[in-house]
């Protein structure tokens, strides 16, 4: 400790949450389905009790995304996420409503769904990383 009587803040990183790799590619289309996503630490005691703690105090925002896009387009949206070992990885991206960048990472598997020759639908979710 720096004093005897003064605060110091200690940070315990989790490995490559928050570091940036990259910026999302396309804007995802209008609306976007957002819900927040409080973080818990279940704890399972003898049945049939559990108690529920938050983890910290900050809520994150998950966001149900959806993008119209030509074949060579989703090929380019696969290869960011794959690249960012399957989205695990943060990028980042301004959210539908916000001014600001922030970083997020992909929280489910890419839906693809062909609607004409040349024209794909593609939904995933999003998770904000701090």
């Amino acid at each position: 400790f720096a004093t005897a009587s003064g605060v110091n803040e200690v940070t315990l990183p989790v490995g490559n949450e928050g570091a940036s790799g990259g910026t999302l590619p396309f804007t995802p289309e209008q609306p976007v389905e957002t819900a927040l996503s409080p973080r818990t630490v279940l704890t399972r005691m003898e049945y049939p009790y559990t108690v529920a703690r938050p983890l910290g105090t900050v809520i994150r925002r998950s966001y149900a995304l959806t993008w119209l896009l030509t074949a060579t387009e989703v090929a380019t949206l696969e290869s960011f996420f794959n690249s960012r070992d399957g989205g695990e990885e943060a990028f980042t991206w301004t959210a539908p409503g916000d001014t600001a960048t922030s970083k997020a990472a992909l929280t489910s598997e890419l839906q693809i769904d062909k609607l004409a020759p040349d024209a794909f639908e593609v939904r995933a979710n999003v998770t904000e990383v701090f």
